[in-house]
């Protein structure tokens, strides 16, 4: 005789369960040797997997509407047809691909975990250059050794190389780092701290993204973001100004060691 539609339900339920107790007893705890971490790389998947490809992110990107990254390839070529984000469906315009934005954080998190996916790119391109009978670019030869006092080149000492100096102007450069903090007039207590308040991201964030960024961190409806004030300074900050226009034009605090924002939402 067939199962009852409960039955399955019930097989089906304790099958999950099953699975989810046979993967907790495979989890093995991080290990921390000084500096260096040893973990399994499957603890992070739910951060650096694709959900379009379900691989590693390959050259992140995020639409800055809802902070959700995927492969670039991935996102372009699915934003052809759509206009919306495959994971929450929000809503991204009639021009979806001005909504996404290079995430070099992400991008830099993957490269360091799986440094060889550089390599494989590096392969994928010659090979495929190759096949259509192109040739990519040769390394650049290394710079020959400073001569010494006959005029012939000295092995022991290094090429000189000269390095470009870096302008410090917090608001020139491509990421910024700073603290958002709960404004100590806050009166909802929907906004708590973030646990972690140190940021650092790309100077063309606007107030915008900051203010979903915290709903996000703690949960909050995505919709209340309007209602939401950030102050730098003492100053509230328009919803479209960058960071890179904010240090510029206000400056930053020499007694503080990191610019603090402050954000707060009425009851």
């Amino acid at each position: 005789m067939a199962d009852r539609p409960e039955d399955e339900d019930t097989n089906h339920s304790n099958k999950d369960e099953e699975e989810e107790e046979e993967e907790n007893s495979n989890y093995r705890e991080p290990i921390v040797d000084g500096r260096d971490i040893k973990f399994e790389t499957r603890i992070l998947n739910e951060f650096l997997v694709c959900s379009l490809c379900m691989g590693y992110i390959k050259d992140a990107h995020t639409i800055v509407e809802c902070l959700h990254t995927f492969c670039k390839s991935c996102i372009t070529k699915y934003l052809r047809d759509k206009t919306d984000c495959p994971t929450c469906e929000v809503a991204l315009g009639p021009y979806p691909l001005d909504k996404i934005k290079f995430d070099r954080q992400i991008h830099n998190i993957v490269c360091k975990i799986f440094p060889q996916f550089e390599a494989e790119d590096a392969e994928e391109e010659r090979k495929y250059y190759s096949s259509v009978g192109l040739k990519t670019d040769p390394p650049p030869a290394p710079a020959p050794a400073p001569a010494n006092n006959n005029g012939k080149p000295d092995a022991n000492k290094q090429p000189y190389k000269k390095v470009k100096k870096e302008d410090k102007s917090v608001f020139y450069t491509d990421e910024v780092g700073f603290e958002l903090n709960v404004d100590e007039k806050n009166t909802n207590p929907e906004l708590r701290p973030l646990d972690k308040p140190f940021i650092r991201t790309s100077a063309k964030v606007t107030v915008k993204h900051l203010k979903k960024y915290i709903l996000n961190k703690l949960h909050i409806d995505l919709e209340k973001a309007p209602q939401v004030e950030i102050r730098y300074r003492g100053e509230v900050l328009g919803s479209e100004h960058t960071l890179a226009y904010i240090f510029k034009s206000r400056g930053t605090d020499p007694s503080t060691k990191n610019p603090n924002f402050k954000y707060s939402m009425p009851s």
